[in-house]
């Protein structure tokens, strides 16, 4: 909610389908205007413009409902009789066709985009990395090359708040060695870590990422959230 008015919470995920919906009518009022001024048209054309333009923009399912919406849109309107959702079989062919390719169609540009996203995202991330890299250079301590590292992952995965521990094998432990975003309080309690402890000690065992969505729900870590939430 935002100041008591959830029209406004739910902005964000409505208006996508606003969009799509004004897509699919102009796609609808361009086709009515040029149709005196040619001979033949191609019936669908500009409606699966209006569903491609969706669905790169705003995703599979405004470009999804972009599709439905188009397909009762033509019943309606531009298939004999107008004004009626009468259909004949072949009419009935037409428009399962129409929507077998607009929903086709919606799909693989929705797929193309997202990965021309992650790929976009991956190269930004290859030069923040480079970058990052020829400031370690320029470190002169160890400690300095450590927090300088502990930022530029914080900064990959833009996180508020980030430590970064090493293994000391006398205790079997993991010993903080840099920290962004804690307090002195925190820096007391989890200066050293037992291995058992908590998930820095399971990536560590594991020799891999240990990824926690949720951890007052997640079933090996929910035992930490009330030690995690004082911090």
């Amino acid at each position: 909610h935002f100041n008591g008015d959830p029209v406004r919470a739910h902005l964000p995920l409505i208006r996508p389908y606003i969009f799509a919906t004004l897509t699919v009518c102009l796609a609808f009022a361009v086709k009515s205007f040029i149709q005196p001024y040619i001979s033949t048209s191609p019936p669908f054309i500009a409606f699966l413009v209006a569903i491609m333009f969706t669905a790169w923009k705003w995703g599979f399912l405004p470009a999804f409902f972009a599709t439905i919406l188009s397909t009762i849109v033509i019943d309606y309107w531009l298939i004999p009789p107008a004004n009626s959702f009468s259909l004949r079989p072949a009419d009935l062919g037409t428009l399962l066709l129409f929507f077998l390719v607009g929903t086709t169609m919606a799909y693989f540009i929705h797929r193309q985009e997202h990965e021309r996203s992650q790929a976009v995202t991956f190269h930004l991330q290859l030069q923040r990395l480079h970058k990052l890299s020829t400031r370690l250079l320029g470190e002169e301590t160890f400690e300095a090359v450590l927090q300088r590292a502990l930022m530029a992952a914080m900064e990959l995965l833009k996180a508020t708040k980030g430590t970064l521990q090493l293994y000391d094998p006398k205790p079997n432990a993991l010993h903080m060695v840099a920290q962004v975003g804690f307090d002195e309080s925190f820096l007391h309690q989890f200066q050293h870590m037992p291995l058992d402890l908590a998930t820095c000690g399971a990536a560590y065992q594991r020799q891999r990422r240990v990824i926690v969505e949720n951890v007052s729900t997640d079933t090996e870590f929910s035992h930490l959230a009330p030690l995690y939430a004082r911090h």
